[in-house]
């Protein structure tokens, strides 16, 4: 399984160091204008008074703007789930499917390699790049301190990736659960980009009107702390990520485990009738 946790990582290398340097860039940027914006005191204040409420409930608590805390949030990690959330639901829907759909799958399993050391090793492989490009986003953000006056240490500032994380994390195990549900790639990432975007939009929405208050509930959204974690982090929520991220993964790979292997391609629905045959909807 090590030998697949390899060569995941070197089949993602590009991804790491792609997604990883633009975030780190833009981590960067964000810790060096916070100088500017805090020197800027109440007028900084008054002018976001300006903008209406609805949009605040989209981007978030903008009477901390003027604090690290509150700043990093508006423009950094509030828009972070959507960001990592597209990498997320690419890899996952393409951890087992990718190959599949390419052919490579079963000239890889006809080699002395188990489904489940595939899987696993896939899996964990996924996992440590998408640390690895949230490592260098923290880094950025750590190395723009060497020239900008930002009062959170590297310790508080990893803390506030921890949620991000987490969120990440549950996106990823639902996209690897609809690549087995579903009969192609495309369609599974489709259907992980509804809860991808659709939960930031209903989420928002849920904070505006109290028709749908009760919806943001059902949301992984509405748990997302950002780095407001590190006034406090709930580890409840962030475990409550982690374990139905892992539970949709698990699924996944017993899905994985009890189904034929296409050749390549696509596969297809395959619908009973009330005779006990199998309709196909092609």
């Amino acid at each position: 399984m090590i030998t697949i946790v390899k060569q995941t990582l070197q089949r993602l290398r590009g991804q790491i160091i792609g997604w990883g340097i633009a975030l780190g860039l833009f981590g960067m940027m964000m810790v060096s204008f916070f100088n500017t914006i805090a020197g800027q005191g109440t007028k900084i204040d008054d002018l976001l008074k300006l903008y209406p409420k609805d949009m605040m409930a989209f981007i978030g608590d903008f009477s901390q703007y003027s604090t690290p805390v509150g700043f990093l949030n508006t423009e950094f990690f509030s828009m972070m789930p959507i960001i990592l959330g597209i990498f997320a639901l690419l890899v996952g829907s393409g951890l087992v499917a990718a190959d599949e759909e390419n052919g490579n799958l079963d000239l890889i399993l006809a080699h002395p390699v188990s489904r489940s050391s595939f899987f696993w090793g896939r899996f964990g492989g996924t996992v440590l790049a998408t640390t690895l490009i949230m490592a260098i986003a923290w880094l950025g953000m750590i190395l723009a301190k060497l020239w900008a006056s930002f009062s959170l240490d590297p310790a508080q500032l990893a803390v506030a990736f921890l949620p991000l994380l987490g969120i990440i994390f549950l996106y990823f195990g639902v996209a690897v659960l609809m690549s087995m549900l579903l009969p192609s790639r495309k369609l599974a990432a489709m259907v992980t980009a509804l809860l991808v975007v659709g939960g930031f939009l209903l989420n928002g929405l849920s904070k505006i009107g109290t028709k749908l208050r009760d919806v943001g509930y059902l949301l992984p959204n509405h748990y997302y702390q950002g780095a407001d974690a590190i006034h406090g982090m709930n580890w409840k929520w962030f475990l409550g990520y982690v374990v139905v991220g892992f539970v949709c993964s698990l699924a996944g790979y017993l899905l994985f485990e009890r189904r034929d292997i296409r050749v390549m391609g696509e596969g297809q629905w395959r619908i009973k009738n009330f005779k006990g045959k199998t309709l196909n909807s092609e």
